[in-house]
């Protein structure tokens, strides 16, 4: 259950926060990578169709979920031209298994509207992949955006024109369990120039939201229908009550997406830009606390129940746009790391920030401050042969 909020207020030092939450610690690494990587989009061909190939466009810095051996999943990061890219949930995606038909549970909050329902019948709906169309798997869709984009304009405008010419499949997400989880995603861009898109895969194609007034994204529903949602809130925060001479503004506290989606816009919107560079990262860190989920926290109203534990937030990433500076700080740890893009390096290289998998050799970087130092070369991700 992820938030993501661009913080643009300071428009000469706009940054973006993300939350990741799920429900379990995954292996987590960071990557510092080279331009002209050449990758696959991922390894499976259907019918007619196989998976695109492209040669990284400019260098990036991305957070990898997984291992080299459960596979690896792209999740977040940052690229030399300072496009930021971050992979959230999307339960409400057409992610179709290409094998056999997805369903999904059919019990929807009740605020959401006829659009949900809409979605809910394009996802268990069997989508043919276009004739000739061109494979990207799930797990590699950030990296994909991060190597070929300079802007968010020029990616927007890309999924607007590739409806057919670009199929996303889902992947299983890395973490060695015996059942397997697909991987749903849509993804949040935003960049130096203050602009922002959420790129959505709805029905047989992509769905692109663009604004620079965009700066809020959760999880579902979809990114229009968030915006419906917000209305009534906005409203209520127009004649707030009056409390001993202060307003006093209703904001919704729990953890569902919509709820999570008002409250980052509430506190985005009351908030005045801060001065320097210092200060709009402190900010940024502070917006994403508001939305956090507490590591221990359980929604289970009957504990006979077996079902999966309640999404905690493991990690929050900040990306500064200007100066290509990655942070991610650990929930569980409090560990604050950062890595600058080195874009001379000629090597692909790594270092690990959480480990769950004793078989991983390598070593956790455990200390705050920066990481270049850690880094080690390791093979590019997704490489094509």
């Amino acid at each position: 259950m992820c938030t993501r909020i661009f913080n643009s207020l300071n428009q000469a030092e706009p940054m973006t926060g993300r939350n990741f939450d799920w429900h379990y610690p995954l292996n987590t690494f960071l990557y510092s990578q080279p331009k002209g990587i050449k990758r696959v989009g991922g390894d499976i061909n259907v019918g007619n169709s196989e998976c695109i190939i492209w040669q990284a466009q400019y260098a990036s810095t991305c957070t990898y979920l997984g291992s080299d051996n459960l596979g690896l999943a792209a999740i977040d990061g940052i690229n030399e031209k300072g496009l930021a890219v971050n992979g959230l949930e999307d339960l409400l995606a057409h992610f179709p298994n290409i094998f056999s038909k997805q369903e999904l549970l059919s019990d929807f909050p009740l605020l959401l509207s006829k659009s949900i329902e809409e979605d809910r019948l394009e996802f268990i709906a069997e989508h043919d992949i276009p004739n000739q169309s061109k494979l990207l798997s799930s797990l590699r869709w950030v990296q994909f955006v991060l190597d070929n984009f300079d802007s968010v304009k020029s990616a927007a405008q890309y999924f607007r024109d590739n409806e057919q010419n670009l199929f996303i499949y889902s992947g299983d997400v890395p973490d060695g369990h015996e059942k397997k989880t697909k991987t749903k995603l849509h993804l949040t861009l935003s960049d130096p120039s203050g602009n922002s898109a959420i790129i959505e895969i709805r029905g047989k194609g992509f769905s692109v939201n663009e604004s620079a007034n965009y700066n809020v994204a959760t999880v579902t529903p979809r990114y229009e229908v968030q915006q419906l949602l917000m209305q009534y809130w906005l409203e209520k925060w127009e004649k707030p009550a009056g409390v001993a001479g202060l307003h006093v503004y209703d904001v919704p506290g729990g953890t569902a997406t919509h709820q999570r989606f008002a409250r980052a816009n509430y506190y985005y919107k009351f908030s005045n830009a801060s001065a320097d560079k210092q200060g709009v990262l402190s900010q940024t860190r502070a917006l994403m606390a508001t939305c956090a989920t507490p590591i221990g926290l359980n929604l289970k109203q009957d504990n006979s129940q077996e079902t999966i534990p309640s999404a905690n937030t493991l990690w929050c990433s900040v990306s500064e746009h200007n100066s290509n500076r990655y942070h991610l700080i650990n929930t569980e740890t409090l560990t604050h790391q950062w890595l600058d893009l080195e874009f001379n390096e000629a090597v692909c290289q790594r270092v690990l920030l959480i480990k769950t998998d004793p078989n991983i050799s390598e070593p956790l970087a455990l200390k705050p401050g920066a990481l270049n130092q850690h880094l080690t070369a390791c093979p590019a991700p997704f490489s094509a042969v």
